[in-house]
């Protein structure tokens, strides 16, 4: 009774398009891409997983590319988001910008992508030390979200 409930689950499954988030491809025009500007730490080793992932591969000329990626700009910026009674910040916001120029070869117009993704966290005035590596955890989590919008819409320009 239970095995074929689970291949008719299945079969429904399959049979109305559902895919799981993240499996669509990546868009051919990235078959070969150039990173141009500051890429690096964990944006630059997500990108290379996800390219490579695909058969892709970073190359470092603009001879070699069939698409450069520009990096413009890939800030964080912290701001106090709660003061307690006593004037203490309890809450910051950090926040995460990314503005990057796709550049194809074949002369169309560059395309602009800005994302900003903004993460509120308590602050413990007694625990600096594990503030920071907790802040530094939440840049790289804020850096994983960056990637993943920004792969997102290079899928949309794809299709």
């Amino acid at each position: 009774m239970r095995a074929p409930l689970v291949v008719l689950l299945l079969a429904l499954l399959a049979g109305c398009g559902y895919q799981l988030r993240g499996s669509e491809g990546l868009p051919g025009f990235l078959e070969r891409t150039q990173l141009v500007g500051g890429w690096g730490g964990a944006l630059r080793e997500g990108l290379g997983e996800r390219l490579a992932g695909q058969g892709y591969t970073l190359v470092g000329s603009a001879e070699r590319a069939s698409a450069r990626l520009v990096l413009e700009d890939h800030a964080f910026e912290r701001r106090p988001v709660s003061v307690g009674g006593d004037a203490e910040v309890r809450e910051y916001a950090l926040s995460g910008r990314l503005r990057v120029r796709l550049l194809r070869p074949g002369g169309e117009e560059p395309e602009v992508i800005a994302l900003e993704a903004r993460r509120i966290y308590e602050y413990d005035p007694a625990g600096v030390l594990g503030q920071d590596r907790e802040q530094e955890a939440i840049r790289e989590e804020i850096d994983r979200d960056l990637l993943r919008r920004m792969l997102g819409r290079l899928r949309a320009m794809g299709n």
